[in-house]
């Protein structure tokens, strides 16, 4: 299976490292093969333009990778509600027959 790693930090301060290897790991855990890094460094999940999570939702709809990977929740998004629409959003490009 393939996936991608979307990784975010909201100060520059930060890094993606720990985030980075966690993912690995866990694809090289269950012999998986991350083929994306879709990264948005210095951003806050608050921040409804994030160009790298376009980027995720554009690689969802061309069915580029199988899974995501997180390092946590928190990453993608801090309100329940906006992963209940990641998670329908990535439901409905991988179960309806959606041409890109």
């Amino acid at each position: 299976m393939k996936g991608v790693f979307y990784g975010r930090h909201s100060t520059h301060k930060q890094t993606m490292e720990t985030q980075r290897r966690s993912a690995y790991d866990l694809a090289e855990k269950y012999q998986c093969t991350i083929v994306e890094e879709i990264l948005d460094e210095g951003v806050s999940s608050r921040k409804k333009d994030r160009e790298g999570y376009k980027r995720l939702i554009a690689a969802a709809y061309e069915k580029k990778f199988d899974f995501v990977i997180i390092y946590s929740h928190s990453r993608i998004a801090r309100i329940p509600e906006e992963h209940d629409l990641i998670r329908a959003t990535m439901h409905i490009l991988y179960t309806c027959n959606i041409k890109s």
